[in-house]
């Protein structure tokens, strides 16, 4: 059971934030080598990544990542949302999805997260909100949006997160499709463990672009991203 209802104003777990690109990390990432090396964390991301499907066309499945949107601002529809998420991670190339025949293989709810009595089964949720007294749950200042992963789980090797928050500030997606799609597409790859940079711009990546100060301009994943989250999945 995830560990507290939606109406609650409380987190557990490890935070990570963004600012039109400006990401802090607010816990230790614990994993080898050093933020810059890596590229991605030993333990703060989606358990799932371990688990493939093994195939791309198999649905809701135990090995899949189900995802919801909802609003909490009357300036944006959770159908709106929904179709902003579904378009950066279905309609960039290369996308997350189905890395390495499935490792991320990840499906839409058929309806908002808010419309679901019980949402243990769905794995990650992207909300929106124009100022944080619609949404309680989250915690990062305004102008921000922010990654939680909370519900952790001892691999046997490590630990993971069962679920993630997305929270997404209205003002950090209203924006072209362009910055829309590299706001989400960042904040999604801190879902599957991956780190902003050191400062070094590489290696080429989402998670370090042009709102860091580095060249890449993209609104899509790179190779470099997807290499990482492999490496994320294949952590015993």
């Amino acid at each position: 059971m995830k560990p507290f209802p939606h109406n609650v104003n409380k987190k557990v777990g490890m935070h990570v934030y963004v600012w039109w690109g400006i990401t802090v990390l607010l816990a230790t990432a614990i994993g080898t080598g050093s933020v810059g090396a890596t590229h991605y964390s030993g333990e703060i991301h989606q358990k799932l990544v371990h688990q493939g499907a093994g195939s791309i066309n198999v649905y809701n499945s135990n090995h899949d990542e189900d995802w919801c949107p909802e609003s909490h601002t009357t300036y944006m529809y959770p159908s709106t949302l929904g179709s902003l998420v579904s378009g950066a991670l279905l309609n960039t190339s290369p996308r997350w999805k189905n890395v390495s025949n499935g490792l991320v293989d990840y499906y839409k709810t058929f309806y908002p997260c808010g419309d679901y009595a019980d949402t243990d089964w769905i794995e990650i949720e992207y909300h929106v909100s124009k100022t944080n007294s619609e949404n309680p749950e989250k915690w990062c200042s305004e102008d921000y949006s922010c990654v939680t992963h909370y519900g952790s789980v001892w691999s046997g090797t490590h630990s993971h997160y069962f679920w993630q928050w997305v929270n997404l500030d209205y003002d950090n997606i209203k924006g072209s499709t362009s910055a829309n799609r590299r706001t989400i597409n960042h904040e999604t790859g801190h879902v599957y463990g991956l780190l902003d940079g050191d400062g070094t711009c590489s290696p080429t990546s989402i998670m370090h672009n042009i709102w860091y100060g580095c060249s890449y301009s993209g609104s899509a994943p790179t190779s470099s991203d997807l290499q990482a989250v492999l490496n994320v999945g294949n952590i015993p």
